[in-house]
């Protein structure tokens, strides 16, 4: 029998009055991951990218630029 049969078996014989407790004692241990949890994660991922400013990789724009601005500082 494995470690999850054993403790099915075991959460099959408490009453509500112990799930309640167990949770209330080991919840915040792992707490269950919900959907709003999940699509709250997806909306601050929609807005990470609405709101970063385009990635230019132009790597020969950026170092003449680099150099203009470091070559007129003398």
């Amino acid at each position: 029998m494995s470690i999850r049969e054993i403790a099915y078996s075991i959460f099959q014989q408490f009453s509500d009055e112990e799930l309640e407790g167990f949770v209330l004692l080991f919840g915040g241990l792992h707490p269950p991951v919900t959907n709003d949890k999940k699509k709250a994660f997806a909306e601050l991922e929609q807005q990470k990218t609405k709101f970063s400013p385009p990635i230019d990789d132009d790597r020969e724009e950026l170092a003449r630029l680099l150099r203009e601005k470091y070559d007129s500082l003398g």
